[in-house]
Parts: structure tokens; C-alpha cells; sequence
């Protein structure tokens, strides 16, 4: 095949019989941390406890973490994390009326809920859960969803288009208390990894491949771009760098490049791997699906939520060429257990066009046993 074709029935990289549910609770973008205190950390985008149906991606209530000692038993740690009670600027719903945003305090929301036609952004996405070791704690960071699909000019807007920002555990345990980092959004857009360096660099990366170096405290960037400003509550202005104005890492990219999210970095063997979520356009007209090509999602041409990985030796780059490690696997994590055995954390997300894809069920989140062929991560398909 040419570089950026794909066989997304390929037997190498699909979700075996061997891949498991960790319990039955609606979830995307899982994410798991190996702790230095022998446990695993999960997290994930989760839904608010009784909230309508259809409105996952529009409300949520914060960040959701469990705890387990064998990958087996999770136990809930709770709302770890509350937009209510500890979010500042990230509190506030925002409802679209024309060109602009009202602000909602989340009293007032509930107390006059919207009805199921009027599109509502306050959802907390892609939260990640790490143990930093120069910090000697635990912290997340995540993204909110304002602005999605809203209609008003990204570039132009007064508003902020999404926001990440990063959480610090003041004990040192992954139930918290955490407090922000900074005062502010860290940058727009959503879904952040965060990466610490063998020295204890910290790197935050957004979105897909944009790769910043954050101070030792993540109070914020370091030699960020010139900050933008941005209306997040009734007279509340954020200043904040914008994923826009920050380079992409260099990559052996695909013609024409594809779209992509949910950015992992990680590193094995000395080496780092860049871990992007993408969708081949499925095969059509006597050409093979494929990454590399034109034009927006449509019912009929999306094909799986695939994770695809390039590696480097540097962790600025060059990256590439990129290949498929798990055909459906899109954004979750990939981590070594205590033992050394890898993992990918994933969800199965809703099948698109040509769909199922995978053998588990929907948004739940699941383990499946990987392995390493080189310098490449595949799923192990024995049971």
C-alpha cells in the first residue's frame, strides 16, 4: 500500500477476544497511570449523574477517578475534582444566543434547564492522571469543550475555543484535594497529555501533535507565543496561549494530511512515540481507505477510530512514518503495568459507517493486551 492507505481489517492490529471491560460506566477517552505506590489510576471523560440523554458531550460534572491494585477490581474514589464547587473560570455554562455566549451560573442552569434543542458547552474532556516525579504528586490535566461546534469565527471570537489546564494534588494522593496551576487556561483547544521528561522536564501536549515545554510548577508555558485574551463568565477576561500560534512537531506526514486528535506521548526503548486518534476514509470508487484525504467526516465515508503512532529519537521530532497500532483504539493511553506487560486503554467508541469495529461494548473502558514487534506497538492476539 502507499504511505497513508490503510487495511483496517488487518488481523495484526485489530481488538483481540483477549481485551476486557473494567466495569460498566459510560466512558470515553479512558486513561490509566501506572503509580509509584503500586496501584493504577483511571480516569476518563464521564457523563454527570443524571443528566439527559444526549447531553454526554455537552455537561458534565468534573473528573472521575478510580483505583485498583490488579487491573481487575476498581474501586471509585469519587468526583475528585467538582466544575461546581472547585472550577473558576471553567464553571460557568454557556449557552449560544445568535453570535454570542450567555454565561450560566450552574445553580441558575439547573434550576431552568435548557430544552433538548438548545446546544449547551460546559463539559469537561479528556482528563489525563499522572504521577509527576519532580513534583512528587499526582496531577491532571484536561480540557473543556466551549466552543465546539459552535458556529462564530474560532479566530475572531471574543470566546475561548475549549481550554486546558492542569491540576496539582496537594497530598499527594490521586483522591486529591488538587489545586489549578495557574489562574487561567495553560492554552485553547482540547485534549492534553502530559509528559515528563527523564531530567523532569515537563511537556504539555495539545490536541493532536503540538508540543510545548511547561514550567517546573505548570504554572505555564515556557517561552510561550504572545498571549491571547478571552470573555469565560460576565465580565471575566482569560489570558492564554492559543495551540494556533505553536509549531506542529515534524512529522513524515501523510498527502493530504489527515485530521486528528487525541495526542499520547510516551516513550520505550529510548525512543518516543506519538500516539494521534484518526478516522481512514473508508474504501470507495476502487481506492483503499485511507488517512490521506479531502474534505470533512460524512456518514458514509468514516471509517474506524484508529490509533496511529510515529516515533522518534528526539521528543521534538522528526516523527514518522506512521503506522496503525490498534484499528478502533483511538484515544486512550498505552502504559506498562508492574509487572512489564503493555496495555491500550480503550473505549470503542460508536461504530461509524461499515461498523462494528470492535468486540466490546460502547464508551466502557476496557484494557487490551499489547505487545512490541521493533519499534512498533501492536495488540497481542492470544487469549
Amino acid at each position: 500500500m502507499n504511505y497513508g492507505e490503510v487495511d483496517i481489517q488487518d488481523p495484526r492490529t485489530q481488538i483481540p477476544a483477549s481485551a476486557r471491560v473494567m466495569f460498566d460506566e459510560w466512558m470515553r477517552d479512558p486513561h490509566v497511570c501506572a503509580a509509584p505506590d503500586g496501584s493504577y489510576y483511571l480516569t476518563g471523560t464521564t457523563r454527570e449523574p443524571g443528566s439527559p440523554d444526549g447531553k454526554a458531550g455537552m455537561w458534565s460534572d468534573g473528573i472521575r477517578v478510580w483505583r485498583s491494585l490488579d487491573l481487575k477490581t476498581w474501586e471509585p474514589l469519587g468526583l475528585v475534582w467538582s466544575l461546581d464547587r472547585d472550577g473558576t473560570w471553567q464553571r460557568f455554562f454557556q449557552v449560544p444566543e445568535g453570535d454570542r455566549i450567555r454565561f450560566v451560573e450552574p445553580a441558575a442552569f439547573r434550576a431552568a434547564l435548557p430544552g433538548p434543542d438548545v446546544a449547551v458547552r460546559r463539559s469537561l474532556w479528556a482528563p489525563e492522571i499522572h504521577w509527576v516525579r519532580r513534583l512528587k504528586t499526582f496531577v491532571l490535566v484536561a480540557s473543556m469543550n466551549y466552543g465546539m461546534g459552535m458556529p462564530y469565527d474560532r479566530e475572531k471570537s471574543p470566546y475561548l475555543f475549549g481550554g486546558i489546564f492542569a491540576l496539582r494534588s496537594t497530598t499527594g494522593r490521586a483522591e486529591g484535594p488538587y489545586v489549578a496551576t495557574s489562574p487561567g487556561p495553560l492554552c485553547d483547544i482540547i485534549d492534553p497529555c502530559l509528559f515528563e521528561q527523564d531530567d523532569g522536564r515537563l511537556y504539555l501536549l495539545g490536541l493532536n501533535n503540538h508540543l510545548m515545554e511547561l514550567r517546573s510548577d505548570l504554572s505555564g508555558l515556557v517561552n510561550p507565543p504572545p498571549l491571547r485574551e478571552a470573555e469565560v463568565g460576565p465580565g471575566w477576561l482569560v489570558k492564554y496561549a492559543s495551540l494556533w500560534d505553536v509549531p506542529k512537531l515534524p512529522q513524515q506526514t501523510f498527502t493530504p494530511e489527515m485530521r486528528c486528535e487525541g495526542g499520547y506521548l510516551f516513550k520505550h526503548n529510548g525512543r518516543y512515540h506519538l500516539c494521534q486518534s484518526a478516522c481512514p476514509r473508508l474504501p470507495r470508487a476502487g481506492q483503499p481507505a485511507a488517512y490521506a484525504w479531502e474534505g470533512m467526516f460524512t456518514a458514509n465515508d468514516r471509517g474506524p477510530y484508529d490509533a496511529v503512532v510515529a516515533s522518534a529519537a528526539n521528543v521534538r521530532g522528526p516523527y514518522g512514518p506512521r503506522y496503525t497500532a490498534l484499528t478502533h483504539g483511538g484515544h486512550g493511553n498505552f502504559f506498562r503495568d508492574h509487572a512489564g506487560q503493555w496495555w491500550a486503554c480503550v473505549f470503542n467508541p460508536p461504530s461509524p459507517a461499515g461498523g462494528p469495529y470492535c468486540p466490546l461494548p460502547e464508551c466502557r473502558p476496557a484494557l487490551v493486551p499489547m505487545r512490541w514487534d521493533g519499534d512498533q506497538i501492536l495488540p497481542e492476539a492470544k487469549a
